[in-house]
């Protein structure tokens, strides 16, 4: 007969020892997917009440974040013949943590409707929630948080002065990084949206998205070195808003843009 044992005690101390490894590991992989993004976008999801085929696939934070990490690395390495030096790690580190804030206060704010005090919010709560992995984790994870905010200083006077620092050398030392984790983000958006127009035939989704979007890819091609020519060429352009005005002229009145 098996004798009864209870290591409960001990288990909570071995996970203890590892300094809030085990708090975070689990976090990560748990927390992420009770957050869902894109379910805020009006027009869309009135769309698919009167066209029940034109779905919006599910997509979870923990997905877009692997999905981020992915994109810069490829983008990272189509453009490091352009751009020399370029921080790839930090890149990487930035697009695993850049939502984290959002799974600590439970939301999703959709990107159009995003301020400067939501994004202090979860700075903060992000910042709350890694600090049981010591001092010197907490700063490198900080610098990478931030990286999403370096491209506004109008923003950073809701930071802390230790922060402002943080985002001030960002912003003039790693200004390559904080642009193209920028323009990144905007074209998984971006990609996000033609996979629901392909696959599932919402076209309101893809409308909006590119018409939002594809100012920034101009942008992009202006201020980031090899973007035109490695991510969003000329005639891509040229496609993407050819297929944002046919389908803003085709959609019903109340789905056409505003």
């Amino acid at each position: 007969m098996n004798k009864k044992i209870d290591i409960s005690v001990d288990l909570k101390l071995l996970e203890e020892s590892f300094s809030g490894l085990e708090q975070i590991n689990t976090h990560t992989q748990t927390a992420p997917k009770s957050i869902v993004r894109w379910s805020l976008v009006k027009r869309s999801w009135l769309y698919t009440l009167f066209h029940p085929k034109a779905r919006v696939r599910h997509q979870d934070l923990l997905q877009h974040s692997l999905g981020m990490v992915m994109l810069l690395i490829n983008i990272s390495l189509k453009l490091k013949k352009h751009i020399p030096g370029l921080e790839n790690f930090l890149l990487v580190q930035a697009a695993t943590t850049h939502d984290f804030g959002e799974i600590e206060m439970k939301r999703d704010v959709c990107f159009l409707d995003k301020g400067i005090n939501h994004d202090h919010e979860e700075y903060a709560a992000f910042i709350k929630k890694i600090s049981c992995l010591g001092e010197e984790l907490t700063i490198f994870h900080r610098r990478a948080f931030l990286l999403q905010f370096a491209d506004n200083p109008k923003s950073w006077e809701h930071f802390s002065e230790k922060d402002q620092k943080i985002l001030s050398s960002l912003h003039y030392h790693s200004h390559m990084e904080t642009l193209i984790f920028k323009y990144s983000e905007r074209l998984e958006y971006i990609l996000f949206a033609l996979e629901q127009g392909n696959r599932l035939k919402n076209h309101v989704i893809v409308e909006e998205v590119l018409r939002h979007h594809i100012p920034d890819m101009r942008r992009a091609c202006e201020l980031i070195p090899g973007w035109r020519k490695e991510i969003w060429s000329d005639e891509m352009d040229a496609l993407a808003t050819s297929i944002q005005k046919k389908l803003a002229a085709s959609l019903p009145k109340l789905f056409r843009p505003d």
